[in-house]
């Protein structure tokens, strides 16, 4: 089978997601590629595509109101920078983050042509006027016509954003995927998807994280105390005021009051130098590559996460196949991700939080428990499982 995956960049949580998949199927026996625009992030190639720079640089200082601390793209998206004729003839076309990439008049040339395709969703912008996270708004539903991230000059360009987004009818050679059943609801109930079926199909984890920790993975190693509660954070960028940082450190500073052993937070990512406390721990250990982020992972006690928004946030799902259980913040898809009582705790605001971090830290058994619960949770993220169940929805395809 002849796969063409398309997605914005090799980085970046959908440009991981899509090389794993990718690595998977072509592990399967399949002839795969993946089309990307740029290979690493647009910050770090600014000149490789000028055009989408420039419009990622207006929606951030001219369009968005600034209301919301997530992405937004009314300019960007509806930029076309990979011709679909170097899409293969006769490939199935598995689509990804497309901001930027295809428009969708493109892809309705595509699908009225009758070419086979899968759209994965990593965030809510393929259904949005613009927004990647809606929060609150529930806009995206009818016509976006009044966007609170948005500037009011720009409040129209969202709308025909919009409008120019709609598929008006259904596609039988169309399949949308979320990796979470939170997402597929927000997609289903859109203006634009409503009318497509919506697949929940995980993202993969990572086979570095199901591996045997080697001795990288101890806590002597990287000189954190053997007694102490330690609490784990992933991010690309910790300085990314999406990830809410700060909220998790005031979180630790409260919860330490609580507890009798010492509380340390590992920081894993760029940026990470300036978090500091005297109440709390703070070990940054920079970027890593995921199987470092693997064995360092293996030391901690549990993952937390306290984004403000969130589609499907693998870390947890990475750390659960560490068996470290989650805190986090009940938001988006990590509903999806954590069972709680029983794989995390999912916490409504800073005081259950707090509470979380409490109980798991003066409770061993419970600790473990939850571990155990979250492994089992993640046993279904395996690429290969993942692979085969996208294999199975592209034969599914009229």
């Amino acid at each position: 089978m002849q796969i063409d995956h398309v997605t914005f960049s090799k980085t970046g949580g959908a440009g991981l997601v899509t090389q794993s998949i990718a690595s998977a199927q072509v592990g399967l026996g399949h002839d795969v590629r993946v089309l990307t625009v740029v290979d690493s992030d647009l910050r770090s190639q600014p000149l490789r595509k000028p055009a989408i720079t420039l419009a990622a640089a207006a929606d951030e200082c001219l369009a968005s109101s600034g209301s919301e601390k997530t992405l937004f793209s009314p300019l960007r998206g509806n930029l076309e920078s990979l011709r679909d004729k170097e899409i293969r003839p006769d490939s199935i076309i598995h689509l990804h983050w497309m901001t930027g990439v295809l428009n969708q008049q493109s892809l309705r040339i595509l699908l009225d042509a009758g070419r086979k395709m899968v759209w994965t969703l990593h965030d809510m912008n393929p259904f949005t006027g613009g927004c990647h996270h809606s929060h609150d708004c529930t806009e995206y539903l009818r016509e976006c016509s009044s966007c609170p991230q948005a500037r009011p000059l720009f409040q129209k360009v969202v709308s025909i954003n919009l409008s120019k987004k709609l598929l008006t009818r259904n596609y039988p050679n169309l399949r949308i995927v979320s990796p979470t059943s939170w997402l597929s609801d927000q997609a289903k109930l859109s203006s634009v998807f409503h009318q497509q079926d919506c697949s929940v199909i995980a993202n993969p984890i990572d086979d570095a994280f199901f591996t045997q920790p080697t001795s990288l993975g101890s806590r002597e190693n990287l000189a954190i105390g053997a007694s102490d509660f330690l609490s784990i954070v992933i991010a690309k960028d910790l300085k990314d005021q999406n990830k809410n940082l700060g909220f998790i450190l005031q979180a630790l500073e409260r919860a330490s009051a609580l507890v009798s052993r010492p509380l340390t937070l590992l920081l894993v990512g760029k940026n990470g130098g300036s978090f500091t406390s005297s109440l709390v721990n703070v070990h940054w250990v920079g970027e890593l590559t995921a199987a470092q982020i693997a064995e360092v992972a293996n030391v901690a006690d549990c993952v937390l996460s306290a984004s403000i928004a969130e589609s499907a946030g693998m870390t947890i799902m990475e750390c659960a196949a560490r068996g470290i259980p989650s805190i986090a913040l009940e938001n988006g898809g990590t509903s999806s991700l954590i069972t709680n009582g029983e794989s995390g705790f999912l916490a409504k605001d800073m005081e259950s939080f707090v509470r979380s971090v409490a109980a798991l830290a003066q409770d061993n058994s419970l600790l473990a428990k939850f571990g155990q619960a979250a492994k089992y949770k993640a046993t279904s993220h395996k690429p290969g499982q993942i692979a085969k169940s996208y294999i199975e929805l592209y034969k599914s395809l009229a």
